[in-house]
């Protein structure tokens, strides 16, 4: 019986296996740090690119954001920024299944932080909002056209 379990434990990984998060369009709902009684919603796209995830935020029809990641274990770690220019920060989402993403997030000027959940919305639509996506990827310059409004600081004077 010892030899059983020894044979076992020894099989069995030291470290927690990778759940990545499936490419496509997620629905959006969160809350803002400090006032999670104001929340936001939206769609966030994520597409796979080499080791890295791109994710893509579309807030309550006006803010947009970009971001780059990595998943190490079973945690979508994130860096943003929002295309106004005046906003940036991280975001650390557990990947609880392939289709549900549990996140928190934090500006880089502020001391509190919101939360997010993103769940995988229909096939049929996700391909049309990685197309979106794709459209919207930085020039070889990095330039790009800011948005109207700054989203995320939007949320925290919310």
């Amino acid at each position: 019986m010892k030899r059983i379990l020894l044979a076992l434990a020894i099989s069995l990984p030291l470290t927690a296996q990778a759940l990545d998060p499936t490419p496509g369009s997620y629905k959006l709902t969160g809350t803002n740090p400090g006032n999670p009684e104001k929340g936001y919603s939206g769609s966030v796209t994520i597409v796979k690119d080499g080791e890295a995830y791109r994710l893509h935020w579309y807030i309550d029809g006006n803010q947009q954001q970009e971001g780059v990641a990595y998943v190490d274990g079973d945690v979508l770690s994130v860096g943003y920024r929002d295309f106004s220019g005046l906003d940036s920060g991280v975001v650390s989402f557990h990947v609880v299944s392939e289709r549900k993403l549990e996140g928190k997030w934090c500006p880089q000027r502020s001391s509190v932080c919101g939360t997010e959940l993103l769940e995988l919305e229909a096939e049929a639509r996700s391909g049309m909002r990685e197309e979106k996506a794709k459209s919207l990827e930085p020039t070889e310059d990095h330039e790009r056209e800011p948005a109207s409004v700054d989203r995320k600081s939007t949320r925290l004077n919310s």
